[in-house]
């Protein structure tokens, strides 16, 4: 029965939150769940392993993903490029999980402006999403009246209406999420009317040294490839909180 529900938690709609590095995205991430489960630093590339959530709004819920900042826009633009470094396999990990997307949450940097990076990743966003529906332009970094004038430049990438927020504070985000909720009812991707409430988790801490192989045992025991893997020490930054059931019983690692 408790894995019947987790199957039907992975049923829910994938919202991808997506952008360059220092943009706001773990921030966000952390004010739509009412977690605080995402890293969040001023350093950029602090993301690596992608977070995911579950955001409930107006009844319904939904999956949403905190993936790491683009830096380099080959991964964007092929499919086969051999990730090498850490920065490189956290976005060809963001790829997978934009591919897989219903609905993606573009987001930009109202303080830093219109940048000519920001130009290029819509072009190959597009190419991904081919059906403009899909992607919501969300506006990061509005903290007063007086900052929404600055946003309009951003009309310039030809995105449709701009959502204006501060995940800092939270507004715009309850706005934002009832567009969320509409919009992946038009996409006839309805959000799930289900109950959320599982059972209190075994919960299980994998500790040990650097490098001495503790995601790979996570994903070996997880059955696929949650976490980034790499001969480079402190690879992994944060708790992935990765829910599996084992004789009816949820364990959370």
């Amino acid at each position: 029965m408790l894995a019947k529900e987790l199957n039907r938690l992975k049923e829910l709609p994938t919202v991808v939150i997506f952008g360059r590095t220092n943009v706001g995205k773990s921030t966000l991430f952390n004010c739509l769940t009412e977690k605080k489960q995402a890293l969040v630093a001023n350093l950029a590339g602090t993301t690596r392993d992608c977070n995911i959530g579950t955001v409930q709004w107006q009844g319904r819920a939904f999956t949403i993903i905190d993936t790491g900042g683009l830096m380099d826009l080959t991964f964007l633009k092929k499919s086969k490029v051999q990730a090498v470094t850490i920065d490189e396999l956290v976005q060809k990990q963001a790829r997978q999980f934009l591919t897989r997307a219903d609905l993606v949450l573009f987001l930009v940097d109202n303080k830093d402006g219109l940048l000519p990076q920001d130009e290029e990743m819509v072009k190959l966003l597009k190419k991904f999403m081919p059906e403009p529906r899909k992607i919501v332009f969300v506006v990061n970094k509005v903290d007063s009246q007086r900052q929404s004038v600055n946003a309009s430049d951003f009309y310039k990438l030809n995105l449709g209406d701009l959502h204006l927020i501060s995940s800092t504070t939270g507004a715009g985000t309850g706005d934002l999420l009832d567009f969320i909720i509409n919009k992946l009812k038009n996409l006839k991707t309805p959000t799930k009317d289900i109950p959320l409430e599982l059972p209190e988790p075994i919960k299980v801490c994998i500790l040990g040294k650097p490098n001495v192989g503790k995601s790979s045992l996570l994903n070996s025991v997880l059955g696929y490839d949650r976490v980034l893997v790499s001969p480079i020490p402190h690879t992994t930054r944060e708790p992935q909180d990765t829910d599996i059931v084992y004789k009816e019983r949820l364990i959370k690692y």
